[in-house]
This record gives structure tokens, sequence and C-alpha cells, in this order.
């Protein structure tokens, strides 16, 4: 799993960036949505709970449960947030996301979320969805 070189970001931070995305997705392939969670910063999971967490990802993003081919496609930082434009196939469709990522201290992440960076939103692109039965 190589970063992609993307003008807005450093090569580091794709790096991290994709392995939370990547480990994250991963999660919800074996559909161990405690793990899942975990890739979310700190303030997403004292404000959510793993089953509300389950029940967005199955009623809103159920092609995250079958996610493949993820690639970085843009990256741009605003303050403290990288907001990344993310292509994914599942099930035959590809599927264009943006994730808000923050950086997280090791005291911040769970055991499971090594790569520095928890995951804010990830956001389905307005056009896509016009154009999609999901």
């Amino acid at each position: 799993m190589a970063a992609p070189s993307l003008a807005g970001c450093s090569q580091t931070v794709n790096k991290a960036a994709l392995a939370a995305i990547v480990g994250q997705s991963k999660a919800l392939g074996r559909k161990d949505f405690g793990s899942a969670f975990a890739y979310a910063t700190s303030d997403f999971r004292k404000n959510s709970s793993v089953a509300t967490f389950t029940q967005v990802i199955k009623m809103g993003f159920p092609y995250l449960l079958t996610a493949s081919n993820i690639e970085l496609t843009d990256c741009q930082r605003m303050n403290q947030f990288y907001y990344y434009q993310v292509s994914l196939n599942s099930q035959g469709s590809t599927f264009s996301l943006t994730y808000v990522l923050a950086p997280q201290s090791k005291t911040q992440s769970l055991k499971t979320n090594k790569t520095g960076f928890g995951i804010v939103a990830a956001m389905r692109n307005q056009a896509e969805i016009e154009d999609s039965p999901i």
C-alpha cells in the first residue's frame, strides 16, 4: 500500500491517512465495528457509541462493508484537519468520498489505531449521491 504524492499534503501525512482509512475499511470488511470505531478521533468516540456508528455504516454507507481498491486522489489541509478525496470500489461500483482526518496523540488513539490519525468524518460526494440508488 503505497501512499500517493498529493500536492496538498506531505508523503508522511498521506501514508498515515491512508493507513487509517484502510485500517478502518479492513475492520468494516470483517464486520468488526468496534475496531473500525477505534479509527475515529477521540472526540468522535466520546460523543458517539459503537452501536450508533454501526447503524450509521449499515444504513448510510453499506458499500464500506465491501470496499476495495482504496485510493487517495487529493488532499487539502485546513487548520488541524486534512480533507482527503477518496475513491473506492464496492461490488462493481466506484464511490467517491471526502474523509476528514485529524492528528491524534498516542493518548488519544486506541491500541488498534497506531496511525497517528483519527477519522473525523466520511462524506459521500453530492454529485454521486444524486446519480446513485444508494
